[in-house]
């Protein structure tokens, strides 16, 4: 028998390489990744089922072009056109180098395949090419940029978004010398109507507005929901920009429907105008927000900023600093008012809070009492008037001065906001030894209409106590005789305003007899304040009105005086 002339050994190495040969076109077929393989001239000569899947193209139109074949469509990552000097596989075949993770975008007739691409050399000549389809993952990605970058309610840029555009636009204007204009946009009573309505036509609201903002901005602008019911517009601007914006506002405030409903919306602006030494983007975005507050404290439409109105807001920031400092260093003191009927006997005292601040000196309840009310503190207030209130009150009743008279005490919406209020004073009241009947609670009329009805239930509750209710500044608000009907309130008191002016302005004397009549209607006993002369005193006694206080019979004194006072009423 013959011999085979082969080597058992070389059988051996025949039959591995078959087993490789094998394996690896078994990967090359079933891999995931498409795989395409070019000569050393640059066609392509192989392709794998992954490459006809991931290109959409059948492998016949694939094999046979050429890597940088100008009928490949191919855009870079950012969306440019791509030469095909650039292409992965382009560079590995001519610099003989490899290149990994090149991401490109290849356009066909209907859609755009997202591919990441690797290429290296082959050893005997040609280019091998590996690509990933991460289409999927780039829509993930854009999708995630869609929701950290835009409104998903209106769809408008977000305010992360703005402020970019905003230092982007200000940077373009800047070089240009043209001007930007920020204007801030708020719906006027939006709570409102979310509680009465519901979010869901809160909601359709808001769309309905960022779509008449896109639809009415001037061209070039960029409108963005900053948050809540707040929203900005960016845009060149010019000569007249107050009458554009006020055209503006107009066509914003048209009536919307909503279902069966329709609304009547007011929006608030605040403007901000870049010149020449603006530099930076929060900067100019502070001053239109800052105009926006004027707008709604002006209760105007539209305001636009002022350099004023900086040094309000700065002064109004340490203020309240200050003031959280003199309500935790009891640096606020009381004054004391007197009161008296018509016939001049003394009745009781208004309660004042005084603040003497060691930078800014006298500091005016007009101011710092409404600062009090927007900053969260005025509960603190009322607390702090109460606690000096009954400690000088148990002084002055050990010396026998307290009297009948009653005190009166200023309290804010906020109070009776507490649900706890009634209960908690009432407490504090009876701790230091006295009764709620020896105070009167006194409440703005304007104060009182911002939320009526839950007022009215804890305003109740007060008089079923014992206290004494009075409506503040009566006349300078817009309370209906229904509400006044429903509260029940002991006293009105007329605010100095029509007292003062009584006697020289038919119209304030007409006010102040309407509101005397209207009490008597209602059982209601009535107070005017501000009364300076013998003339107005007269007059207001003449009208049927019980009590009065003013400087003619007493100015507001600290407690020393107002003790040395009471000392003179018992002689």
């Amino acid at each position: 028998m013959r011999r085979s002339s082969l080597d058992p050994s070389r059988l051996t190495d025949i039959h591995y390489l078959q087993q490789q040969y094998e394996r690896w076109q078994t990967i090359y077929e079933l891999a995931p990744v498409g795989i395409s393989v070019a000569d050393s001239s640059g066609q392509i000569i192989a392709a794998n089922p992954a490459a006809e899947r991931i290109l959409k193209q059948p492998t016949s139109a694939h094999v046979g072009r050429d890597i940088d074949d100008a009928r490949w469509q191919i855009l870079a990552e950012d969306g440019s056109p791509m030469p095909s000097e650039r292409f992965a596989s382009t560079r590995a075949l001519r610099e003989q180098c490899i290149v990994e993770g090149q991401v490109m975008q290849v356009v066909t007739a209907d859609e755009v395949t997202w591919l990441t691409v690797s290429a290296a050399p082959l050893p005997q000549g040609g280019v091998i090419v590996v690509y990933a389809d991460i289409t999927d993952i780039k829509q993930h990605q854009r999708r995630i940029e869609q929701l950290s970058a835009y409104d998903q309610l209106t769809q408008l840029a977000n305010r992360t978004t703005f402020f970019a555009m905003l230092d982007k636009v200000m940077v373009e204007m800047q070089a240009s010398a043209k001007q930007l204009a920020v204007a801030v946009f708020d719906i006027d009573s939006f709570k409102e109507i979310n509680e009465t309505a519901g979010h869901e036509v809160g909601d359709r609201i808001l769309c309905e507005v960022a779509q008449r903002l896109q639809d009415h901005a001037p061209a070039g602008s960029f409108v963005a929901r900053i948050g809540g019911d707040e929203f900005a517009v960016l845009c060149e601007h010019g000569e007249a920009i107050q009458q554009r914006a006020t055209e503006y506002l107009a066509a914003l405030s048209q009536p919307l429907s909503v279902g069966q409903a329709e609304f009547r919306i007011n929006l608030r602006a605040g403007l901000s105008l870049m010149t020449p030494n603006s530099s930076r983007s929060e900067a100019l975005w502070r001053q239109a927000d800052l105009a926006l507050h004027e707008a709604k404290a002006r209760q105007q439409q539209l305001v636009i900023y002022q350099q004023a109105m900086s040094e309000r807001f700065n002064r109004r920031f340490e203020l309240t600093k200050r003031l959280q400092e003199a309500l935790l260093n009891e640096r606020l003191h009381l004054y004391f008012q007197p009161q008296f009927a018509v016939s001049g006997a003394f009745t009781g005292t208004e309660v004042l809070a005084r603040w003497n601040d060691a930078h800014f000196g006298d500091v005016s309840p007009s101011e710092f009492i409404p600062l009090a009310e927007e900053r969260g503190l005025i509960c603190q207030i009322t607390e702090t008037i109460f606690t000096q209130l009954l400690a000088t009150m148990q002084v002055w009743q050990r010396q026998g001065l307290l009297g009948q008279q009653t005190y009166a005490v200023n309290i804010s919406i906020r109070d009776l906001e507490r649900p706890d209020f009634a209960q908690q004073l009432v407490e504090k009241i009876q701790t230091a030894g006295f009764t709620p009947t020896q105070f009167e609670l006194e409440i703005t009329e304007t104060a009182l209409m911002k939320d009526p009805q839950h007022a009215f239930v804890t305003l109740r509750e007060l008089q079923e106590c014992g206290f004494t209710i009075a409506i503040d500044d009566f006349g300078i608000g817009h309370s209906s005789l229904s509400y006044i009907k429903q509260m029940h309130a002991q006293r009105l008191k007329i605010d100095m305003s029509f007292t003062q002016e009584m006697l020289s302005n038919p119209a304030d004397y007409g006010i102040v007899k309407t509101i005397i009549a209207m009490a008597d209607i209602f059982a209601m006993k009535t107070l005017a304040e501000g009364v300076e002369t013998e003339q107005q005193a007269e007059e207001l006694k003449r009208l049927g009105c019980d009590y009065v206080q003013g400087y003619l019979l007493a100015k507001p004194m600290p407690a020393e005086d107002y003790q040395a006072f009471l000392h003179r009423q018992q002689r």
